[in-house]
């Protein structure tokens, strides 16, 4: 802990942007380790706070992922640039963030074809598209396949 006080206040004498985010970054794993409980570590290794930070995406991600759709935002939420947690990501999961957020978004998207009941027009509203022919064109880019052909499958292989 003394070790990132000491480094935080090193880094509070540069006047600059990069400067910042590292505070900000160093207070992150100043309130993991607290709230951890882990005062026996002194340092946090930084591929373990890289993983802290995707696991923290993850979760916000799954909590968010009708609301925010941009990696920009989720990095302003965990105080890190996107170009950063985009790095993270695809070192830790092998994708980028953007990624990430899309197929979660798809997951759901198709959760709600398979079970049916709602129309594609419903499910783009459910999902916050602005309208049926855009979440069409995601769907079809993520997909190959439209969700009416998809929602077709799926009920015939039932």
């Amino acid at each position: 802990m003394t070790e990132l006080f000491e480094r935080m206040l090193k880094t509070l004498q540069i006047k600059d942007e990069l400067a910042k985010v590292s505070v900000k970054l160093l207070l992150l794993e100043i309130f993991i380790l607290t709230v951890r409980g882990n005062s026996h570590n002194n340092t946090a290794k930084p591929r373990e706070s890289g993983n802290i930070v995707v696991r923290s995406f993850q979760n916000l991600v799954e909590e968010k992922y009708l609301q925010l759709r941009m990696p920009k935002d989720y990095a302003a939420l965990l105080f890190v640039t996107p170009n950063y947690l985009n790095n993270l990501c695809v070192k830790a999961l092998g994708t980028p963030a953007g990624e990430v957020i899309r197929n979660r978004l798809l997951l759901e998207a198709k959760r709600l074809l398979v079970n049916g009941g709602t129309t594609i027009s419903q499910i783009a509203y459910q999902l916050n598209f602005t309208d049926h022919s855009h979440f069409s064109k995601f769907f079809k880019k993520s997909t190959g396949q439209s969700p009416e052909e998809f929602r077709k499958k799926h009920l015939e292989l039932t």
